[in-house]
């Protein structure tokens, strides 16, 4: 999205800085400074994040716009022919299938392309890492899990006993782990409901605000002896964020009579059609794997733990990268085996 939003003008620009909570001041060089922060460098996990843009044969964009989202994401240009829908979509696809190792695949479904797609910027990102302490898999066996008060089943479940960091957010009314990759730079948490079935209760209280709070200050207690039960669980999710971005006041992105992103072309002829996201992510007793891309398509006209972490009811979970405080993957799990 910080890629359209250099190209959009007036309203639409502000609108954009509105839902996205962009601050004042250079927008573009923040991300760039996040960005290599984060992916700079490597030390004993894998994480990569690649842009690229993708626009129909013919097409003139701006200068500015092409080097600034050179400059600033590392996003070069390809062209395609839309005209051909399933041949660019093939392409948009197997290069991100390719950026995240073949974990995601078919961001663009069928239908999503059409001869009047002019632009489309794709976001992906990539992560592998493993535990500081690994889970031994001769400890990993079935524990039941309640999902719902009517239900319940034995999922694979990893144990480790050592020393962690936890919390207790009374604000939340959930309580946290913190379990640390290797290397120290990220960190999965877990945000474990205090009620067996009060995941809507947190996520009604969750804020971005809340997350971070919780990973800083005092929040965190002392590492201290504990037993971790934690189920194995691989997740791919994907959506579309249209609804959501326009219910928040982002509704003249996606108007093709009041979107503004002349900075793209130069003209008012350019609307955002669709904003879709797909994202995997797999932890296992080695540690975690996970993926996400996005791509925008644009059209013109026409606590008190005891000594034990159980998660044994569905929780919430985020990795983060510790210097910089970005959340990278945020999800829900719900039932493990799925």
């Amino acid at each position: 999205m910080a890629m359209t939003y250099m190209g959009a003008r007036h309203n639409t620009a502000e609108q954009m800085a509105a839902v996205l909570h962009l601050s004042e001041g250079d927008v573009h060089q923040a991300f760039s400074n996040l960005s290599r922060a984060m992916f700079g460098h490597q030390n004993k996990h894998t994480l990569v994040e690649a842009n690229k843009l993708f626009g129909q044969q013919g097409i003139k964009l701006e200068d500015d716009f092409l080097s600034g989202t050179s400059r600033y994401y590392n996003a070069p240009m390809e062209t395609v022919d839309f005209g051909d829908e399933e041949g660019s979509r093939s392409r948009i696809n197997d290069w991100v299938s390719a950026q995240t190792k073949r974990k995601i695949k078919d961001l663009i479904p069928r239908g999503i392309l059409t001869p009047l797609t002019t632009l489309v910027l794709v976001n992906a990102v990539y992560f592998k890492g493993t535990w500081q302490t690994q889970f031994d898999p001769e400890e990993t066996y079935a524990r039941k899990f309640f999902p719902t008060p009517e239900n319940h089943f034995a999922v694979p479940t990893m144990h480790q006993r050592g020393k962690f960091r936890v919390a207790e957010l009374p604000n939340l009314r959930c309580r946290m782990l913190e379990l640390p990759y290797a290397g120290g730079e990220l960190v999965m948490f877990v945000l474990l409901p205090v009620q067996m079935y009060g995941l809507k209760d947190v996520e009604s209280r969750l804020t971005s605000e809340a997350l971070l709070d919780a990973t800083r200050g005092d929040s965190l207690q002392e590492m201290r002896s504990l037993t971790v039960a934690l189920p194995k669980f691989r997740l791919t999710h994907a959506l579309s964020l249209k609804k959501q971005l326009t219910a928040l006041g982002m509704t003249d992105l996606f108007s093709m009579e009041t979107a503004d992103l002349s900075g793209v072309t130069g003209q008012k002829d350019l609307h955002v059609s669709e904003v879709l996201h797909k994202a995997f992510v797999e932890v296992n007793e080695e540690g975690s794997e996970a993926a996400a891309a996005t791509a925008v398509v644009m059209r013109g006209r026409s606590g008190n733990f005891g000594r034990s972490f159980v998660v044994n009811r569905p929780f919430l979970f985020f990795i983060q990268h510790k210097p910089t405080g970005s959340i990278l993957f945020l999800g829900r799990v719900t039932n493990p085996n799925e």
